[in-house]
């Protein structure tokens, strides 16, 4: 003990302030991912949409490469991990999709050879490693039902200070650029993203990350068992929804009313008022727009494609809210048909493409048709970024992962015992039919910025499927 406190009081002595707090801090979180790696998985969770706070430099056919808070207690989670793995005493979670997981790993891998750009590739595959990381860190240690509360919890929680930072920031922007040289620097603030409330993150993703939580927030809260806490818990809801609605996200509100109404169908005792519970879902959504944001109507009659007289805004709206990204003029479909028909050309200019793909991270070379301003760093198409990384190889991979993933939630649905871990499966299950199956039709990609969302939302619900089936005797089928 004397020698830690040596050690640090001499580093305090010898290390300028600017620098100590932060590298005190870093070997903190270290201490404790090696220690217990289940808390430094609490600490990702809780600092996943922070991405207003970040290291930054610039890439070739990248916007920027970006360096989270997140990602250092998620690598004291994998060090901590790979340290118990070793003693024997942590087993490394297993799912139905290990191979197919490997398979993309190894593709992605071999597709640097050829993407546009290796530093960028790099980048991209630095993203799928730490993707896996959250995947596997979930798997593996949310494996009891005080583990799963407390995750759900802090969950929530984040979901609450998100959508909370989010309202701040429909007047208040806070923004700061430290550079360190021409091209690096660290950027701290909560901001609004192409004039959409996004408060630490990014509208969209932040917009997903409250979905999650409030589908989640809605399976508490019919495990919940008196009226009181269930009031509180949909006080909790609500706002929440009024953070996500802020963003504006046209993706994340239709998602997550799809993954509420999946949450009912599987539901027994909801399924059978289903109609009643998906008109108020939905009048409940439609009150909330109509009291904060309106225009937000109208966001989603451009977006999908409507020209016609406004309903809540003049016809400058029509500019100013659908510019995405250089995307001038452009309704959301629209700037992204643009991305997809240029990428797509790029598939068929080289036939081995089709076969093999564009590369990892080829997206935002291609997308920008060679050099045009109109690009983006995501494919904003979970599925699609299969076919443009890894071409029909990766289409091959993908159908086996979502068939595996189907046959897996039939099967705990028809064999488990109502149990707190059965019921939040459902939940779980709701989020990945709300986030990557349907936002993830226009946001996300395999290999981005975003994708850790989508590797979060999938390794809680393969979590609980693992739980599920060993509180029902059917271990044999989790090896």
């Amino acid at each position: 003990m004397w020698l830690t406190g040596f050690i640090i009081g001499s580093a305090y002595l010898l290390v300028p302030v600017y620098l100590f707090f932060p590298a005190l801090a870093i070997v903190s979180v270290f201490v404790v991912g090696m220690v217990n790696p289940r808390y430094s998985l609490y600490m990702v969770a809780f600092l996943l949409t922070l991405e207003r706070v970040h290291i930054f430099y610039k890439v070739e056919y990248f916007y920027e490469a970006r360096f989270y808070v997140y990602e250092i207690p998620l690598l004291a989670t994998f060090a901590g991990l790979a340290l118990y793995h070793m003693a024997g005493k942590i087993k490394i979670g297993t799912t139905r999709i290990d191979v197919f997981v490997g398979l993309i790993m190894a593709v992605e891998l071999m597709t640097i050879l050829w993407t546009p750009s290796q530093e960028s590739g790099a980048l991209c595959l630095f993203f799928l490693f730490t993707d896996l990381i959250i995947f596997y860190a979930v798997v593996t240690l949310i494996d009891t039902e005080d583990a799963l509360r407390t995750l759900i919890t802090i969950w929530i929680i984040a979901g609450i200070i998100t959508a909370a930072l989010v309202m701040v920031t429909v007047e208040y922007e806070i923004s700061k650029t430290i550079d360190f040289t021409r091209d690096t620097g660290l950027l701290m603030g909560i901001t609004k993203q192409v004039e959409r409330p996004a408060g630490i993150g990014g509208s969209d993703h932040v917009g997903g990350f409250l979905s999650s939580a409030i589908i989640m927030a809605y399976a508490v809260m019919f495990n919940t068992p008196t009226r009181g806490k269930k009031f509180a818990v949909f006080l909790v809801i609500a706002f929440m929804l009024g953070g996500m609605i802020l963003t504006k996200s046209r993706g994340c509100l239709v998602g997550c009313f799809i993954g509420y109404m999946f949450f009912i169908l599987l539901r027994p005792e909801l399924r059978r008022v289903f109609y009643h519970r998906a008109i108020a879902g939905g009048a409940t959504a439609l009150l909330v727009i109509l009291i904060i944001t309106p225009t937000f109507i109208d966001r989603i009659l451009i977006g999908f494609g409507y020209q016609g007289e406004l309903f809540f805004s003049d016809n400058s709206y029509y500019a100013s809210m659908s510019n995405t990204s250089e995307g001038e003029g452009l309704s959301g479909l629209e700037l992204r048909y643009e991305w997809f028909k240029h990428a797509i050309n790029g598939i068929f200019d080289e036939p081995l493409y089709f076969l093999f793909g564009e590369g990892v991270g080829s997206f935002n070379f291609y997308s920008a048709g060679y050099g045009a301003t109109t690009s983006s760093p995501e494919v904003n198409n979970v599925m699609a970024a299969y076919f443009f990384d890894m071409g029909l190889i990766g289409l091959l991979i993908l159908i086996p992962i979502i068939l595996i993933m189907i046959r897996e939630v039939t099967f705990c649905i028809m064999n488990s015992k109502d149990t707190y871990a059965y019921r939040m499966a459902l939940g779980a299950f709701a989020v990945v039919v709300a986030e990557p199956l349907m936002h993830g039709l226009v946001d996300y990609d395999l290999v981005s910025y975003g994708s850790k969302y989508v590797w979060f939302d999938l390794g809680v619900a393969f979590a609980l499927v693992n739980m599920v089936k060993k509180e029902n005797g059917f271990k044999d089928r989790i090896e």
